[in-house]
């Protein structure tokens, strides 16, 4: 593969990744929004399933920001 080649690919991945964590925030906004709403008390249940999102919103967070470096270099080749 070319370094071009890569870098569009590393590129694409990172859109993809962005469409993701954009939906996880839009997904975690409405759930909170609608428990506020219904004036519900989390649950056990609840609160594992918004710290896994929450984790999961990190993790793209920090892959986003790994790639974006990554493609800097690659463009600029300096570190």
């Amino acid at each position: 593969m070319t370094n071009l080649t890569k870098i569009l690919q590393k590129q694409k991945t990172l859109e993809m990744e962005i469409k993701k964590y954009r939906r996880l925030l839009e997904q975690r906004f409405e759930l909170l929004q609608l428990r506020e709403e219904l004036q519900i008390k989390p649950d056990a249940e609840d609160i594992k399933f918004l710290k896994s999102l929450n984790e999961s919103i990190a993790n793209i967070e920090q892959r986003i920001t790994a790639t974006k470096r990554t493609l800097s270099i690659r463009r600029t080749g300096k570190r």
